[in-house]
């Protein structure tokens, strides 16, 4: 039952840090680091693949028929970095991580947003558990901290002192506890932060 309550809590947290991977899209809108689909070079394929990623809610049939669409319409288009992000995206989901961190490696490091970043730190986590990439982790809390008005009020920026093992980290989980109200964020900011275990987070979020 507590794993049970400890992955509801991790899945709401990355549902908010990562729409665009653990969610569907709003009809119209796109990630914060990717084109907005009319904007896009990628064609028909690529808003299929777009439209069926939406619809998939996590089924992998669905899935590797989105990755096909968007192979095909990354070979239309080999440099559309919404594309690439979308491609990442669904290996990432499909539990290809290997060929995930591939895609992310052929983007400009300078224009991932701070979940981007964070994301692509964890896949290499995941895929090469040593030695952790901690630098990697430090930039994602700093691209947090220059995004957010109050940072250590913020779980994903607390998240990545954590991962970073920066050593303000367990005080900064302590105070966001401290600091947050009985309510639903409450639960999962203790689910999330009292008794932290790496591992365990980094597994319910990357199975």
């Amino acid at each position: 039952m507590a794993a049970a309550r400890f992955l509801a809590g991790a899945a709401l947290v990355w549902a908010a840090l990562l729409p665009a991977w653990a969610g569907p899209v709003p009809p119209g809108a796109a990630a914060p680091d990717e084109t907005p689909p009319a904007a896009s070079a990628s064609g028909a394929a690529g808003a299929q693949a777009r439209a069926l990623y939406q619809a998939a809610q996590g089924d992998p049939a669905r899935l590797r028929q989105a990755l096909a669409l968007a192979d095909e319409a990354l070979r239309q288009a080999p440099h559309d970095n919404a594309l690439r992000l979308l491609r990442a995206d669904l290996r990432t989901a499909l539990r290809r991580y290997t060929e995930a961190l591939a895609d992310y490696a052929q983007l400009p490091d300078a224009g991932l947003s701070a979940e981007r970043k964070m994301l692509q730190c964890m896949l290499r986590e995941r895929v090469q558990p040593a030695p952790l990439p901690l630098d990697c982790y430090a930039d994602a809390g700093r691209r947090y901290a220059s995004a957010l008005p109050a940072p250590a009020h913020g779980p994903n920026y607390v998240m990545a002192q954590l991962l970073a093992r920066d050593p303000r980290g367990p005080r900064l989980a302590a105070d966001l506890l401290a600091a947050t109200p009985a309510g639903p964020q409450r639960d999962v900011n203790t689910l999330l932060f009292q008794d932290f275990d790496r591992t365990r987070y980094l597994r319910a979020v990357l199975p």
